[in-house]
Formats: C-alpha cells, structure tokens, sequence
C-alpha cells in the first residue's frame, strides 16, 4: 500500500471516529430534552407501558368536564381509539374540545390516563389575540 493511500485511509478512520464520538456526545447530552409522544392507537398496541409517557391525540367533542375546582376530565382521541384523562391543574389557554394537545403522566391499571401536565398544541395559522388577522380585525372581534 502506498504512502498516500495509507495516509488517506488513516485520515478516513479519524474522521469517522470523531464523527461518531461527537455525535454519541450530543444525543447523550440531549437524552433529557427528547420527547416523543404516543397516541392512543399506539398506546394500546405497546406490549409493554413505561411508568410515565407524553401521549397525544386530539380533545373529543363534549368529552371536557371540570370535576372539583381545578380538577377536570376529557377524552384523548386519534379517531380510531380513545383515552380518558384526568388532570388537575390549570389548564393552557389554547384548551379546548377539538384542539390538539400532548398529556404527560401515567396509565393507571383500569385504562384512565393520570396527567401531571398538558400542552396544548395550535395550528400554523395561530395568532395571538392583540394582533391582527389577515382581514384587518384582530382575533378577538372575528371571533
């Protein structure tokens, strides 16, 4: 083997190795801040639950009911199967039946999800309340 192809083969080695090393480096420094969520479907195909999951889906029509103050009770759904979820908390501003949202907590033994938090997901087209819409009018008089 020639001097220059070994030395381009070592090069090669090198390089691979700091890639894969910088690259383990960063998904071990990330391996908190990585969510990804379930959704009902996906929930009751798993063989096996974990103690805590994020599960998503959307809010079911008329499935919202506020409990005690602030403990409340809905249904999760992806349109093939459903979840009821209990939480207690305050809810976020963007809540509502229909709306997409993402529960993070824990499947109890009789199928009911316990949350300890809800984020509620909006559309590309979100604008906040104080700006204007497209047609002029803010959020608030089209509404």
């Amino acid at each position: 083997m020639g001097k220059l192809r070994r030395h381009r083969l070592l090069m090669l080695a090198w390089l691979t190795s700091f890639l894969g090393l910088a690259l383990g480096m960063l998904l071990y420094s990330l391996r908190d801040n990585l969510s990804v969520y379930v959704t009902p479907s996906e929930l009751k195909a798993l063989k096996h639950v974990p103690k805590s999951l994020d599960l998503g889906g959307l809010v079911a029509q008329n499935s919202f009911f506020r409990l005690h103050g602030v403990q409340v009770r809905f249904v999760l759904t992806d349109f093939q199967q459903q979840i009821t979820v209990f939480y207690t908390g305050i809810l976020p501003a963007l809540f509502r039946e229909g709306q997409g949202v993402i529960v993070s907590g824990a499947l109890q033994n009789n199928g009911s999800f316990i949350a300890t938090r809800v984020l509620a997901k909006h559309d590309e087209n979100y604008r906040p309340p104080h700006l204007p819409n497209t047609n002029g009018k803010s959020n608030k008089e089209s509404q």
